[in-house]
């Protein structure tokens, strides 16, 4: 079955179907970065549903249902259950420089805290190498190019006098995006990352693969690590085989754990707790004031609160330090 339409109008159509799930939130640079990385995927999977409907002209039939808002359709129903959308577009949903306020936050001040006292220890004989950083949750990239944008002083230095040594571990729930960007198969238009990055960051972290589009260059991913997380796998989580963190970035994240009945998320808490050094960071995002605020309020108590802590809408932003002494 043949849908002859054009890239672009099946772009629009997939971002008018997102756009349904997402309510008031836009989704531009979101389907932006989605639909190039999974346009096969997203076509094969639609022209299936569309054989076993047996609708023809699939795309402009998904378009007139959207505009007649005709959300009940046996389609769209398909379209809602499908795994392989929900898992590309799901809790996947993110973009770069998403809480500027909490970033500014902890890299104008906590993180040059955290390097002093970084290199106070080393002087001291510490045991520590590096000054670790451990991104909890990855979606296409947005939240690591964001911190590698912030990390750019610190990263392009070239004199190994000036510069600060520094771990990066991305931790993910393993998935068909995870596989994609922890091999370096993500691509991202210049249209997007240039309206974040200056030109010296840009040419820094990413490399042309053509006019429209770039990729993670080699040398950026020798200093990042990608590692499969599922924190609702108490198993995995036992067999954890990282090292601590100075910093842990845990935004977007919490309201997607569903426990099992009858099942608490303390064993949550207390892996994070685990895996923090002593006078360390955690910075905590919470997209919702309901779902899952065991978890922050679980941090409230176990951890002295450092600097900030604010409401944006309906997102909760708590940065926390380690102390227990």
């Amino acid at each position: 079955m043949i849908d002859l339409v054009s890239q672009e109008y099946k772009k629009l159509v997939f971002k008018s179907f997102v756009q349904i799930g997402a309510l008031t939130l836009s989704v531009e640079e979101f389907i932006d970065i989605v639909f190039p990385n999974f346009a096969n995927e997203i076509e094969s999977e639609i022209l299936k549903i569309a054989e076993s409907l047996q609708i023809a002209d699939v795309w402009v039939n998904i378009k007139n249902i959207i505009d007649a808002n005709e959300f009940e359709h046996p389609l769209m129903i398909a379209l809602y259950k499908n795994e392989l959308l929900r898992e590309i577009i799901g809790p996947e949903y993110s973009f770069i420089d998403r809480y500027p306020k909490v970033y500014d936050r902890i890299f104008r001040e906590i993180l040059p805290y955290l390097i002093e006292k970084f290199n106070t220890n080393k002087e001291n004989a510490d045991d520590s190498t590096y000054l670790s950083i451990g991104l909890i949750g990855a979606s296409y990239g947005q939240e690591l190019i964001t911190i590698l944008k912030y990390l750019f002083p610190y990263l392009s230095k070239t004199e190994n006098s000036e510069k600060t040594a520094l771990n990066i571990d991305v931790l993910n729930k393993p998935n068909i995006i995870f596989d994609k960007l922890k091999n370096n198969n993500l691509i991202y238009p210049k249209t997007v990352i240039s309206k974040y990055m200056s030109p010296e960051e840009l040419q820094f972290y990413f490399r042309e693969l053509d006019s429209e589009y770039l990729y993670f260059s080699d040398l950026i991913f020798k200093q990042i690590r990608f590692i499969n997380l599922n924190l609702l796998d108490k198993n995995n989580l036992e067999e954890f085989e990282a090292k601590k963190y100075n910093l842990i970035f845990l935004h977007n994240v919490i309201q997607y754990l569903e426990p099992k009945k009858g099942e608490d998320l303390n064993f949550i808490c207390q892996f994070l707790d685990s895996i923090l050094y002593e006078g360390g960071i955690i910075s905590i995002i919470n997209e919702s004031k309901v779902i899952n605020s065991h978890i922050t309020n679980s941090f409230e108590h176990l951890y002295k609160l450092s600097g900030l802590y604010s409401e944006e809408k309906v997102c909760k932003a708590s940065i926390y330090k380690k102390n227990y002494y």
